[in-house]
């Protein structure tokens, strides 16, 4: 059982004479800012009568269940469970709503469950905050008294974990790849990384005939998954392909396949390389096939529309899939940039020998 509540700014239609008494609302405070208050004291304090939208506790679940059937075939459901919302966010109420999910999953349900099975294993994630952390001490009490064949699993939700580690390294991450956008879309700048990349294929491309090697290809599909395929996925929201799926590697239109059999050696070392098929006349034509398929993919950060925003939700995953994979390619980003601006950070206090240019 998967279950969270979060407040949401919503507007009440039909439904205003119930959800307005417990909804929050928020107020300018003595210090200049915000604060969040009661219906009773935003009518005092705005003069209006009955709100017509709030903040509202709106509370999502879902619950999946698997077993083993008489004929040993694993199976399971997953049922989505209709949002509610919360009159408040104490461990009484979080349990009276997921209780009241579904009544096969209540704690009724799961003790006629529990009766036609040996074992019924159990699991909670919910978020870490106190409240609910009292709903699961109750609900587990209730459960150890009631049903004595249903082992609880312990854990916490491994979103939330992960959403705190996120929060924690989000300033620092957003302002480098910002600063990565903004320095490569600097016409001056992209124009010396351009060329250093040309200097960089130019002067160190491996280049055979021969197939792709099966691992190395796999690796390569695996980083495309996660970087250019998941930047269009979640924030281009036009891609319709299964992660399982390998067909989109064989559209040769598709800008992931090319740039795939285009940068066909072996990623973890820095060198590009390139195992022509057929695709190349010469060692020439694979340096302009190279250099052709970075500028397409952007890796050197060319295209000042993708710049991160801690304000506009999603630009940071879009640019840190665009780093991850300028790193993971044979690191042609860094080493671009080591080709190309390699007085960057003597620049950033005067050239060196900025003595001898002042009389």
């Amino acid at each position: 059982r998967i279950y969270d509540g979060s407040p949401n700014r919503m507007r009440y239609g039909a439904l205003q004479p119930v959800l307005y008494p417990h909804a929050r609302y928020a107020i300018p405070d003595d210090a200049g800012g915000w604060k969040l208050v009661d219906h009773d004291n935003y009518r005092q304090a705005t003069g209006v009568r009955i709100a017509r939208s709030g903040i509202l506790e709106l509370f999502a679940q879902s619950i999946t269940c698997h077993w083993v059937d008489r004929f040993g075939i694993f199976d399971g459901l997953e049922y989505k469970c209709r949002p509610v919302v919360l009159q408040h966010t104490g461990a009484s109420c979080l349990m009276g709503a997921t209780d009241k999910a579904h009544p096969s999953f209540s704690h009724d349900g799961l003790r006629d469950l529990a009766a036609t099975v040996p074992l019924l294993f159990l699991s909670e994630k919910p978020d870490g905050a106190a409240s609910v952390k009292r709903k699961r001490a109750k609900s587990e009490l209730a459960r150890q008294s009631d049903i004595k064949n249903c082992l609880e699993m312990e854990g916490d939700c491994c979103c939330h974990q992960a959403h705190r580690v996120v929060a924690s390294r989000e300033p620092g991450v957003i302002g480098n790849v910002h600063a990565l956008h903004i320095t490569g879309s600097n016409v001056i700048v992209q124009n010396l990384m351009q060329a250093g990349l040309w200097k960089l294929i130019d002067g160190e491309l491996d280049f055979t005939f021969g197939a792709f090697d099966p691992s190395w290809r796999a690796r390569s599909m695996s980083i495309l998954r996660w970087t250019m395929l998941n930047r269009e996925r979640f924030v281009a929201g036009n891609a319709t392909y299964d992660d399982n799926d390998e067909s989109i590697f064989e559209d040769k239109q598709h800008l992931a396949a090319r740039f795939l059999n285009g940068y066909s050696g072996n990623w973890s070392v820095h060198r590009v390389a390139h195992r022509c098929a057929g695709c190349c006349n010469n060692e020439g034509d694979a340096k302009l096939l190279l250099f052709g398929l970075a500028i397409e993919a952007d890796v050197l950060f060319a295209k000042d529309t993708d710049t991160p925003s801690k304000d506009d939700w999603g630009t940071c995953h879009a640019a840190c899939c665009k780093a991850s994979l300028s790193i993971l390619c044979h690191e042609i980003g860094p080493r671009t940039v080591a080709e190309s601006l390699v007085n960057y950070v003597v620049a950033e206090g005067g050239p060196a020998d900025a003595d001898a240019q002042v009389e």
